[in-house]
């Protein structure tokens, strides 16, 4: 589904605990251009990406809690959001978004 500004990933650590979070995207924004995103990761730095053009994409989300059922976060933030009812004609949806999440998948 479509990300809106701010995209919460959250997890669980499984009894056999993961080591990342891979997000599979896509830019698809009708305007097309640069997506610029912010990734807020629990005691990281935050990490500014660019996809350059429309897209598939994938995302790393590291995580460096390996305790068995602990808690972990992520913010992804978008920094280019559009509405589509201000880009297709006939839309009256009003929502931001920011891009496609096809899929994901633990490593």
């Amino acid at each position: 589904g479509w990300s809106g500004p701010v995209l919460q990933v959250r997890l669980r650590q499984p009894d056999s605990p993961c080591r990342a979070i891979v997000l599979q995207c896509r830019h698809a924004a009708p305007g097309g251009g640069a997506l610029r995103l912010d990734i807020v990761s629990p005691d990281r730095p935050v990490q500014r990406l660019t996809i350059d053009q429309p897209g598939a994409f994938e995302l790393t989300l590291p995580v460096d809690d390996a305790r068995p059922q602990a808690r972990v976060i992520f913010q992804i933030v978008s920094r280019d959001c559009f509405v589509p009812a201000q880009c297709e004609a006939g839309s009256n949806d009003r929502r931001q978004l920011g891009f496609l999440v096809e899929g994901s998948r633990l490593l």
